[in-house]
């Protein structure tokens, strides 16, 4: 095993096999309908997942660097996913920003450990990286691109030009695919209470100088996100709410009645779902064209049905145990095993909205204070990737590319 000031054995990744079974892990559950203080056995989930290799090999690695099982419960595990090559020129240098950012503006305030999960053709190449292998708490581990569990496309999604959802390539409805059925069993496996979803091209601009993990311990908080949100276009999200809907009546017959804010803790979801869809009963919860943003009571040209009025994906936390409570999984569930996430593009951002618009009360959910939490995104021409045009100085290679001059467009 190769250390550095992170620990790395991505070598291992494929090879090692845990010793022994997965144990099934007893966990307080946060669901809206689960009694308080009530124990399941969570192992009962883990058949629809398959993190065990890479978990096993995560554990060695956090071990080799003094990272015991007992101490995660207060480390905040940061989910990384690099599908580039390095050379790349829309993501390598925003790549070096982001990860010199999350080691002097987040570490400090909050233990945390930075997973990197990248290919198989582009690993070596990354673990030489100076710059890479000098983060502290960082770990570098090898994408399968063999399971549709986690990098690989399942072979029974619909069409390949899925122009239906406005086309996107492959990797990044992978992407969202890893999200959702990858990183949250990944972190609960290791040992994780809490999780941050962020991207390799998220710039913690500024010190955090508070605990993030003791933050949401404090106030019994199950999402938290950045002061960012926008209203995703329909073609993005038809469909889940129909979906959500199904959901619903299905697992508790409504015996005519109609589900709404009143009697929603009946069916296991949070009342102020009905404040995001129109009209406010579960005959809003559906895909609605219209203008977003506008008052659907008095404007006829108003989005009518789910809001979808999304939060970012690219820094947001989670509670481990209130995602892995039994309706936020039976849920989840569901939704996988439609693929439609992927087919229809709703991804991680529109997928994890509608999770907390069910399931999530909002005084358990929180958006970070700007001024205490400032936090960039972006690639290709962005200030912060321009920030680090030596990203290749390490290899001495002319044939390698640099940064063209500012105001050059990748997309």
């Amino acid at each position: 095993m190769m250390k550095w000031s992170g620990v790395f054995g991505p070598g291992l990744y494929g090879q090692h096999v845990l010793s022994s079974a997965v144990v099934a892990l007893v966990v307080v559950l946060a669901g809206l309908c689960t009694t308080a203080g009530a124990v399941e056995d969570t192992s009962q989930y883990l058949k629809y997942y398959n993190v065990e290799v890479p978990v096993g090999v995560a554990d060695q690695m956090l071990t080799a660097n003094n990272v015991s099982k007992e101490s995660r419960a207060d480390r905040l595990p940061v989910m990384l996913l690099y599908s580039y090559a390095l050379t790349d020129l829309t993501s390598g240098p925003c790549l070096k920003t982001a990860l010199s950012m999350y080691a002097n503006n987040l570490l400090p305030g909050t233990p945390t450990d930075l997973f990197l999960f990248v290919k198989q053709a582009h690993l070596q190449d990354l673990m030489r990286t100076p710059w890479i292998t000098s983060t502290p708490n960082i770990y570098l581990i090898e994408l399968d691109e063999k399971d549709s569990r986690s990098w690989k496309m399942p072979t029974w999604i619909r069409p390949e030009d899925k122009g239906w959802s406005g086309g996107f390539s492959h990797e990044y409805r992978l992407m969202g695919q890893w999200r959702l059925a990858f990183s949250f069993p990944f972190a609960k496996e290791l040992g994780y209470k809490y999780m941050l979803q962020a991207d390799t091209d998220t710039f913690v601009t500024h010190p955090i100088e508070f605990n993030m993990v003791q933050h949401m311990k404090d106030n019994n908080l199950w999402m938290s996100n950045k002061p960012f949100t926008f209203f995703e276009g329909y073609q993005y999200y038809q469909g889940l709410p129909e979906l959500a809907s199904f959901w619903i009546t299905t697992r508790k017959p409504t015996g005519g009645q109609i589900v709404n804010k009143d009697n929603a803790q009946g069916y296991c979801i949070s009342p102020n779902l009905f404040d995001t869809i129109y009209p406010h009963d579960i005959t809003g919860l559906r895909s609605g064209e219209g203008e977003p943003g506008r008052n659907p009571e008095t404007d006829p040209t108003a989005r009518k049905g789910w809001m979808a009025k999304l939060i970012a994906g690219n820094f947001n936390v989670f509670s481990i145990d209130w995602w892995f409570s039994h309706d936020v999984q039976d849920f989840m569930q569901l939704l996988l095993r439609t693929g439609a996430h992927i087919e229809h593009r709703w991804v991680d951002v529109a997928t994890e909205t509608m999770v907390r618009d069910l399931f999530c009360p909002l005084s358990q959910f929180h958006t970070y204070d700007p001024v205490l939490v400032r936090i960039d995104h972006g690639h290709g021409d962005n200030q912060y990737c321009r920030m680090s045009p030596d990203w290749l100085a390490h290899r001495n290679n002319s044939a390698d590319p640099v940064m063209p001059p500012e105001g050059t467009r990748y997309w």
